[in-house]
């Protein structure tokens, strides 16, 4: 099934070829997901619930993929006050899998790094609320397999790479203090085309109920109505420091 990539528009990445355009949101998940292969770790759906309010799964996913080299220190300020995820966020050194910004003051985030480079997890999370620090994990740097696309990682006339480091947010969107836009197409579409045509093709391919599209309709407005609820609440005991 081929995945919408909305926002993202890698150098060199053919969003044509399936395989190409599945190997960035696999990646993503492969990262994101590595706390439940961890021994003893929670399973998928444990670690989303774990992560996000009750009741309100809905997760973005950022990833950088290269990531940056951590940038050269700042004269007078402290090691790694530079390289936080704020900072790789404003530059741009992540791109959007979900429509969904993440913010550094978001409680419901975890970050991996997948790098050999340990001090960088706590340069990442240094200013992230103390809940979200607590999500958030290091590995060893991804080896590429044989036929992952190269394009999405190196530059046309580098030689190939065998390891990369990557990073990727998952972030709820209860905390994102903007609304996805993925569930706002959804409510949209489903909106607007409860009695075309498309949802008629789309009953009888799947055989499904009028009632059951106006439930996902329901559901889909439910949690983008509660993202920007909360973000508009300003949570600001919730993501101060101790």
């Amino acid at each position: 099934v081929p995945v919408p990539l909305w926002s993202v528009r890698p150098d060199g990445l053919r969003p044509q070829n399936l395989y190409e355009a599945s190997a960035l949101p696999g990646l993503a998940l492969d990262t994101a997901l590595l706390p439940c292969r961890l021994r003893g770790g929670p399973r998928p759906s444990q670690f989303v619930s774990q992560l996000a309010p009750n009741h309100q799964p809905c997760c973005g996913l950022l990833q950088a993929l290269p990531l940056p080299s951590a940038p050269a220190p700042v004269l007078g300020e402290a090691p790694g006050s530079n390289d936080t995820l704020e900072a790789h966020l404003q530059a741009g050194a992540f791109f959007d899998l979900s429509l969904m910004p993440a913010s550094s003051m978001n409680p419901y985030t975890s970050v991996v790094l997948r790098s050999p480079e340990q001090r960088r997890l706590l340069n990442f999370t240094r200013t992230l609320p103390p809940a979200a620090r607590r999500q958030s994990f290091l590995s060893k740097d991804l080896r590429l397999p044989v036929t992952f696309p190269q394009a999405l990682v190196k530059p046309p006339s580098a030689e190939e790479l065998e390891v990369a480091s990557v990073c990727t947010t998952l972030h709820a969107a209860a905390g994102a203090r903007k609304r996805c836009e993925a569930l706002r197409r959804m409510a949209d579409t489903l909106r607007q085309h409860q009695r075309s045509a498309w949802s008629a093709a789309l009953k009888q391919r799947f055989g499904l109920e009028t009632d059951e599209l106006h439930e996902a309709l329901e559901l889909v407005t439910e949690q983008l109505e509660s993202s920007a609820d909360l973000s508009d609440e300003g949570t600001d005991d919730d993501v101060s420091e101790p």
